[in-house]
């Protein structure tokens, strides 16, 4: 009997940490078709400041934080009830107003609060893909002896027959330097292709 509640215990809680993760990950989205749901109510039902009031208090949200965005979405409900724009306001349209302002200002904190992270990430890609443009240091010796190889090759102490076997050399050198770079180049193609098919 035990081993029936603590298995049925463990699926419940594994359901419920479904369902959590779901909302989390799509709660701006919820709020977003809420808010969307709660405009078209209120075009339809002629509460068209109700839906300008939305559009500012988002925008104050997105401005100014959530304080100032929900003090003005009180603003425009105390507005709206003492200018009597509609007359004998109903207790649940005042509270679906505030539904409303109180789920855009939300939706506009967390719009700027992702556009935030987004622009760090940015940076931080920014900064990663600067570290990897830098040459390890056995490549760069291995440049820097190839390059003092190449000028004692091209300008020799010695007579003109040995400048052709030279300038040979030389060639020689500058392509062999030349299929390296090109190997690290193909290396960094790959690594940036498996990212991208990992990702």
């Amino acid at each position: 009997m035990r081993l029936r509640i603590s298995r049925t215990g463990e699926k419940i809680r594994r359901t419920d940490a479904l369902f959590v993760d779901a909302i989390q990950t799509r709660s701006s989205l919820l709020t977003a078709l809420i808010v969307v749901t709660l405009c078209i109510w209120g075009s339809s039902t002629g509460h068209v400041w109700f839906v300008a009031g939305i559009m500012v208090v988002g925008a104050l949200s997105y401005f100014f934080g959530i304080v100032i965005a929900l003090l003005g979405g009180l603003a425009f409900t105390c507005i709206e009830l003492f200018a009597a724009a509609i007359p004998h306001m109903q207790a649940s349209v005042i509270f679906m107003e505030i539904t409303g302002y109180i789920m855009i200002t939300w939706l506009g904190y967390r719009h700027k609060e992702q556009k935030e992270l987004q622009q760090e990430h940015i940076q931080q890609q920014q900064f990663v893909s600067h570290s990897d443009q830098v040459i390890p240091w056995s490549v760069t010796n291995e440049v820097r002896t190839s390059l003092a190889a190449v000028r004692f090759l091209l300008f020799p102490l010695d007579t003109d027959e040995q400048k052709d076997a030279t300038l040979e050399k030389a060639t020689a050198e500058l392509s062999r330097l030349e299929h390296l770079f090109n190997e690290m180049e193909q290396d960094k193609l790959k690594e940036a292709n498996q990212e991208t098919t990992i990702h």
